[in-house]
């Protein structure tokens, strides 16, 4: 039986809110995209809630449910960055991004600098290097150098539950203590770990040759480590099992190599190009891997309108968009909008606000899907706004891929069970474990 193929691409933090200096638009809606309209006037549209609670969404954690998965089964974007790094998570550790910052003293309280600080990287690897190795007692604690002034951080040792960020996320604002009243006993001895490290990282970092010679030219001294995104190893079933497609992913940041791994899909790395020539290998890549290489789905990512919404300048948001527009135009050279053939789907997963004080916002954000089963309504602009008209209505992120699968006849029958686990597709026949009537002897 025919089965169309997915491909669901995701523009990072394109939503928006209205702003004034927009004219009360939002950056999408205050664009020139004639490409990104024209497959919203071909397609079905809606909405999609990142999280039902409206709290700022993740990259990573939308696009874990955009695959099909709950939150739950979520094991954290520290264990995704490792399994990039090479590491390969164990059930008795915890898994935390680390930041080289810096400090400042204010009213008393020891505040953090950790945005825009100059640094060459021979001077980063020296510091990382310096405070790789920690044990107290039963614990160990290892740190490996990611890039710049990222690393993972690997905490050995008795534990119950994650431990609270250190990072505050924003300059200027106090560091967190990893210990409070709410621990267990096994997760505060991992919490006191974790502070005696921070503690000895500072006292090396403080004295080293490097901060000294920055000291000298004027530049911060980077004196403090510190970490967020607590991280556990879970189990978790494989992309191919859960949904019965092969799946791969394009995509630049680190994290979704691990996410990868983790579902056993592929991964082809974006190289570093202009926006529009981004666009460009992300739609031919994945029509590449659709018809020519017996993919069923893959998911294409755009980080850029992300990186640009944090410099806080919607006219510059605006520029961004209308170069994704015209990095587009290749899907028309593409069959990838044949709906006979293929499920097309353009996404947002979450707003990130180009104005105002916050990371990300928990809005609604839009979503077009060009597929022959569903019907074509009234949208004829792909914004946050004219999204909320569709005939799709408004959808949780994990609903996307049940409503993609049966859009491209491969969603499974309910009440069927192949799988000990609850899958989502329609499972191939390879995939099926076959009774056999004669035992093996």
């Amino acid at each position: 039986m025919h089965k169309k193929k997915i491909c669901l691409f995701v523009i990072d933090g394109a939503a928006d809110r209205c702003l004034e200096e927009l004219e009360n638009k939002t950056p999408l809606s205050n664009a020139h995209t004639p490409n990104l309209d024209f497959i919203a006037r071909t397609g079905t549209n809606g909405q999609i809630l990142p999280r039902k609670d409206f709290l700022g969404a993740s990259t990573d954690v939308t696009h874990f449910k955009f695959l099909g998965y709950s939150e739950d089964e979520y094991p954290g974007r520290s264990v995704l960055e490792a399994v990039a790094l090479g590491l390969k998570p164990e059930s008795d550790c915890l898994y935390f991004s680390a930041l080289l910052a810096s400090t400042k003293q204010e009213n008393g309280r020891t505040r953090i600098v950790r945005e825009n600080i100059t640094f060459e990287e021979e001077e980063v690897t020296e510091l990382f290097s310096s405070i790789s190795q920690f044990s107290l007692g039963m614990y160990r604690l290892e740190l490996h150098h990611q890039a710049g002034r990222y690393g993972i951080l690997v905490l050995k040792g008795p534990h119950d539950k994650c431990i609270i960020d250190t990072d505050p996320f924003k300059d200027n604002l106090s560091i967190g203590n990893p210990l409070n009243s709410n621990l267990t006993y096994r997760t505060a001895k991992s919490a006191k770990a974790l502070a005696e490290y921070m503690r000895y990282a500072s006292g090396v970092l403080s004295n080293h040759p490097v901060n000294m010679q920055r000291i000298a030219r004027g530049l911060p001294p980077f004196n403090i480590i510190v970490t967020k995104w607590c991280s556990k190893k879970k189990d978790v079933v494989s992309f191919s099992e859960k949904t019965g497609m092969k799946g791969a992913i394009i995509a630049r940041p680190t994290f979704f190599k691990g996410l990868a791994e983790l579902l056993k899909m592929d991964f082809i790395r974006l190289p570093d190009l202009s926006t529009e020539k981004s666009v460009e290998f992300l739609i031919f890549k994945a029509e590449e891997l659709l018809k020519h290489r017996e993919y069923d789905f893959v998911l294409i990512h755009l980080k850029k309108t992300d990186e640009i919404s944090h410099l806080k300048k919607p006219e510059l948001k605006v520029k961004e968009l209308e170069r994704i527009d015209t990095g587009l135009k290749a899907i028309f050279k593409t069959e990838l909008l044949n709906k006979s053939e293929y499920v097309f789907t353009i996404a947002v997963d979450h707003p990130t606000p180009s104005k105002g004080n916050l990371i990300h916002s928990g809005e609604p954000v839009p979503v077009t899907i060009v597929s022959e089963y569903l019907p074509v309504d009234n949208v004829s602009s792909f914004d946050e706004l004219s999204a909320s008209s569709g005939w799709l209505g408004k959808i949780d992120a994990e609903q996307l891929m049940p409503v993609l699968l049966n859009a491209a006849d491969r969603i499974a029958f309910a009440e069927s069970r192949m799988k000990p686990f609850k899958n989502i597709g329609s499972l191939p026949d390879e995939l099926i474990n076959p009774f056999k009537f004669q035992e093996d002897l």
